[in-house]
């Protein structure tokens, strides 16, 4: 949202509302792998999990380039709305202690910080952001 906020601003677009929903609601799909997720489809979240893991391919850079492609090759600002609130998770979740592997599977080489996952240190930087975002997006419309 905080991107979508200057991108409006910047990009002129012609329908914001659209390309803010859209960044927003991607920012769930790399917890597609996980069955306990917010966007989580039990029996498809479950499968996937099973195939891939959480916090493996989901959670790596790899999905989030074939919207980016796809935002050059159509030259569409909507799957460039999908590709930022995908990078928008995973940056968010390189964070936290179990971090992510951004090349996997090319490498299994994790970035992670020290927030953990659903605590009370996650729950206060959530509101901040969202706070933040807020802010910034009624600033820019």
């Amino acid at each position: 949202m905080l991107i979508s906020a200057f991108l409006i601003k910047y990009l002129n677009l012609e329908h914001p509302l659209i390309f803010s929903t859209i960044l927003v609601i991607s920012s769930l799909l790399p917890d597609i792998d996980s069955s306990k997720s917010k966007i989580s489809i039990p029996i498809i979240s479950r499968l996937i999990e099973n195939i891939f893991g959480h916090r493996r391919f989901f959670h790596s850079i790899f999905p989030s380039l074939i919207f980016l492609l796809l935002s050059i090759v159509f030259s569409s600002l909507y799957p460039l709305a999908i590709f930022l609130g995908y990078l928008a998770h995973l940056l968010i979740d390189a964070l936290t202690k179990e971090g992510i592997m951004p090349l996997f599977p090319i490498t299994k080489i994790k970035i992670n910080g020290f927030i953990r996952t659903n605590s009370f240190m996650e729950n206060i930087l959530f509101l901040i952001l969202i706070i933040l975002n807020l802010l910034i997006f009624f600033k820019y419309l």
